[in-house]
């Protein structure tokens, strides 16, 4: 039996559960995480007694209890001893979830995190540097947002008109032949066409950058392909710098660093003067954190606009070509989920599935996938009941509703798991920067970065928020 494309099932799929489906793939409550498992005390083993047999057996002894050792005390969520700079909250207090935040603080101590930082409602709730020294951490490419908002303030200045101009505006070489199709929003959305290597070694190399990337040949037509590019973002190095009178450092210590207080920022240029661009931007945790709650404040701090909300507005919006990035910005995104409703299950039910409260169990569950939730229901019903099953199912007959996904979010983010999370309806800022570990002889595998790298970490983060109780109706 062919079941329609947007069903998106297969009698394999379904049936797989006679073999022993693992269950439960995928698969999160609506209202919110899974609680956390009680972890077992270890303590001394006790021997049994003997069992009693009968009239031969040997007579048993009682053995005394044995209290359970006590349970370590759980680290901190600020380490002690920092200097104050926001007031701190415990987790219950700003809406996040501590057992939620214990896995993330957990997960980034195993990942060899050098700090991690969390915001909550203005306030510090973790800062964590895991027995490492604080001090400015090279951000990777977490550099290029930072560039996007050195763009957003010369256009707030009115020193930069559009971000549909042409590149060649600003850089005259590139005025002429296919390079005056590219605009600064292609350079912003990666949409450039630019030759780019994969690697970053060919270009760190370079003495001069910015040269060097402005005479790389168009490999694809401006604005239709999405390409992941650290040669282009030194284009706006040249942009910025004929618009703003300075180069791109100094006009971010100016303009962004200065007035938030931050005076302890690095950045790397070449040998003929150029800041990166693509990566060399080195600040501490907090003070990324910093730019994160500038961010959520929609650009002001202490009451002055140091980055206009228009433009943190557009940078956020999804390119035409990709939807998970913006300009020079990584958008959040939940879902889509396949959640089955007790209203589709039961009308399959008297459709003719004499099974289907069988599957009530997984009314209100959360898949993040078809397939996850079908390996729930074939582990539910016998090879009949699923073969009946899928003689209902149709594009209009499904167990599930769709959740599409949603933007919840936006974030920098860098090699080697560097983060700014910002997650605006929670008012959360997360930040987790890692150092470089020393690299591997050549040819042996990168595990320890790859390790390193924290994938899980918006995953964690976006599981912190609880949602505030809504408030009892007074009769």
């Amino acid at each position: 039996m062919i079941l329609r494309g947007a069903l998106g099932l297969t009698i394999a799929a379904l049936v797989c559960a006679v073999g022993g489906c693992a269950p439960s793939l995928g698969a999160t409550r609506l209202d919110g995480p899974p609680p956390a498992t009680p972890l077992a005390v270890p303590g001394p083993a006790v021997r049994p007694s003997a069992p009693a047999d009968g009239p031969s057996a040997a007579p048993s002894v009682a053995t005394p209890p044995v209290a359970a050792e006590p349970a370590p005390a759980p680290a901190p969520l600020v380490d002690p001893g920092l200097p104050e700079w926001l007031p701190v909250a415990a987790p219950e207090d700003v809406h996040l979830g501590p057992a939620a935040l214990a896995a993330l603080v957990a997960e980034a101590e195993r990942t060899a995190s050098d700090a991690l930082v969390v915001l909550s409602e203005g306030k510090l709730v973790v800062e964590r540097y895991f027995g490492k020294p604080r001090g400015p951490i090279q951000t990777m490419s977490i550099t290029k947002g930072f560039v996007g908002l050195a763009i957003g303030i010369l256009l707030g200045e009115g020193k930069l008109h559009s971000i549909d101009l042409p590149v060649g505006t600003w850089l005259p070489d590139w005025r002429y032949n296919d390079y005056a199709k590219v605009t600064l929003r292609h350079v912003l959305t990666h949409t450039s066409g630019l030759y780019h290597e994969e690697e970053t070694y060919p270009l760190t190399q370079r003495t001069n950058r910015l040269s060097y990337a402005r005479n790389l040949p168009l490999v694809s037509e401006p604005g239709q392909v999405f390409a992941y590019n650290n040669e282009a973002t030194l284009l706006l190095a040249g942009v910025v710098e004929r618009a703003a009178g300075m180069p791109l450092d100094d006009y971010l210590r100016r303009k962004l660093f200065e007035p938030l207080g931050i005076g302890d920022v690095r950045w790397e240029r070449d040998a003929a003067g150029t800041p990166a661009t693509y990566s060399g931007l080195a600040l501490e945790a907090r003070d990324l954190a910093k730019v994160g709650a500038l961010l959520l404040a929609g650009g002001e701090w202490q009451g002055r606009s140091v980055v206009p909300s228009t433009w943190l507005t557009e940078a956020a919006k999804p390119s035409a070509v990709e939807p998970t990035h913006g300009l020079l910005t990584w958008l959040l995104r939940e879902g889509p989920y396949y959640v089955q409703t007790a209203a589709r299950r039961e009308a399959l039910g008297r459709d003719g599935l004499d099974a289907a409260a069988k599957l009530a169990h997984l009314d209100g569950r959360r898949f993040e996938s078809r397939e996850a939730y079908w390996l729930e229901v074939g582990a539910a019903l016998d090879a009949d009941e699923r073969h009946r099953l899928a003689e209902l199912l149709g594009d209009e007959r499904l167990p599930f509703d769709v959740i599409p996904a949603r933007l919840v979010g936006y974030a920098y983010r860098g090699w080697l798991g560097q983060y700014l999370l910002v997650y605006p309806a929670e008012q959360l800022v997360v930040v987790r920067l890692r150092r470089e570990p020393p690299r591997q002889p050549p040819g042996s595998p990168e595990t320890e970065l790859d390790a390193g790298a924290f994938e899980a970490l918006p995953r964690l983060a976006a599981a912190l928020h609880v949602p505030a109780p809504a408030p009892v109706a007074v009769r």
